[in-house]
């Protein structure tokens, strides 16, 4: 089950609506790089002006493949990310919390123990057209 739908096949002003995200993002890459004094950072935000610009000045040829590789790769990350949240959280907080209580006895639910099945039997009405009344 898809929760994003990645439009593929973008038009001109989404192409560069990303392409301005991407010197934004450039932007600030760059001046964190320059505050911290980080050489990778430097090199990253380069990239990103280059591909920024160029998918600005191209947004068709030059725009469309760099949009599909870059929603590619955060479909990806954003799936697995989010399924390892998800997983810590259960089994990091959840699951601990719920062994937890049940060692101290709580019963938040009033289960009684003793007794064999919570079911009451009810008389259903032997006619047909009880169908006929759904509600």
């Amino acid at each position: 089950m898809r929760l994003v739908k990645i439009d593929w096949n973008p038009d001109r002003r989404t192409l560069r609506w990303f392409a301005a995200g991407l010197l934004v993002l450039a932007v600030l890459a760059a001046a964190f790089s320059l505050w911290k004094d980080r050489g990778a950072l430097k090199v990253l935000a380069g990239v990103l002006a280059g591909l920024g610009l160029v998918s600005l000045a191209f947004p068709d040829a030059a725009g469309k493949p760099v949009y599909k590789a870059w929603m590619g790769v955060s479909f990806v990350v954003s799936t697995v990310v989010s399924n390892v949240v998800i997983a810590l959280i259960f089994f990091g907080l959840i699951t601990p919390l719920g062994l937890v209580l049940r060692a101290l006895g709580r019963d938040s639910l009033r289960l009684k123990r003793g007794r064999g099945s919570y079911w009451i039997p009810a008389a259903m009405p032997s006619t047909n057209d009880r169908y006929e009344r759904l509600f």
